[in-house]
């Protein structure tokens, strides 16, 4: 392999850890996709957050977001499961949960939820 191609892995490798730490970031936070937590003011009234969140189970959320997948598979990334979830991308087409249409999350997250 040549020295390129093994940067250019290690690019993707750093970019993958930044989508997954983001995520996480996310998921303990509760900060919707593409916000920052810094955003989010301390004074903000509890309903609002209560707003964003739904007590139907993600699973049987026909609305399903790209935060809610995130977390969702966050949740179950574990050192076993994470090459699994890797297949799972692939089978759809996609290398991270950001490229994947919303139509697909449903099913990715019903496959991650299986595992």
């Amino acid at each position: 392999m040549s020295k390129i191609k093994m940067l250019l892995d290690v690019v993707q490798d750093l970019r993958n850890l930044t989508d997954s730490l983001e995520t996480l970031a996310q998921a303990m936070t509760g900060t919707p996709d593409g916000a920052q937590a810094s955003e989010t003011p301390q004074g903000k009234p509890a309903g609002e957050d209560s707003a964003n969140s739904s007590t139907v189970p993600v699973a049987e959320n026909p609305g399903l977001s790209i935060v809610e997948l995130r977390a969702f598979v966050a949740e179950r990334s574990t050192p076993e499961n994470r090459p699994k979830i890797k297949a799972i991308l692939e089978r759809h087409g996609v290398r991270k949960l950001t490229e994947l249409q919303e139509s697909q999350y449903a099913a990715v997250m019903s496959e991650v939820a299986a595992l």
